[in-house]
C-alpha cells in the first residue's frame, strides 16, 4: 500500500507513508508520485486539495477525506497555495520532488498564476533549481 494506483480510500494514507522521506528514505516519496499522482487527473486534484488543507490555504475545516475528491479545486486559493508551496521547498528539502510536482500541477490548473505572481513564480524556479 505504499504507493497505490488512483484514487482509493487508501490514497490519504499512501501519501502519509511517502511521509517517511523525511526519516532519509526517499523511495516511498519517489514512489507515490511515479504511482499515484502522475497522469491522474483525480489524484493530481486530490493532491492539490490535500496541501491547501494541510498548509492552511483552504477555508474551514474539513470531517473526512471527501474534500480531497473536488476536481473543481475550490474552497482554497491558489495564490495563497502557491506561496506556501514555494515556502515549502526551502523549509522542506527531503519533500523538494514531492514540492515540486505539486507546483507543477497548480501551474497546470492555474495557468495565470505565473501573471498574477511573477515574482513568487519566478522564486519556485529559482528554489526548484538549488535542489537536486
Amino acid at each position: 500500500m505504499l504507493a497505490v494506483q488512483g484514487w482509493s480510500q487508501h490514497w490519504a494514507e499512501a501519501r502519509s507513508i511517502a511521509a517517511l522521506a523525511r526519516q532519509g528514505d526517499q523511495q516511498p516519496l519517489l514512489d507515490f508520485i511515479d504511482r499515484s499522482l502522475v497522469d491522474d487527473d483525480a489524484v493530481e486534484a486530490a493532491n492539490l486539495n490535500y496541501w491547501a488543507y494541510w498548509l492552511g490555504a483552504a477555508h474551514g475545516p474539513q470531517t473526512d477525506d471527501g474534500f480531497m475528491l473536488d476536481r473543481g479545486l475550490t474552497g482554497w486559493d491558489p495564490l495563497t497555495l502557491l506561496r506556501l508551496l514555494v515556502q515549502g521547498l526551502d523549509e522542506a528539502p527531503t519533500y523538494v520532488e514531492l514540492y515540486a510536482h505539486s507546483l507543477w500541477a497548480l501551474f497546470t490548473v492555474c495557468p495565470w498564476l505565473p501573471q498574477a505572481t511573477p515574482t513568487l513564480a519566478a522564486g519556485a524556479t529559482r528554489a526548484h533549481r538549488t535542489h537536486p
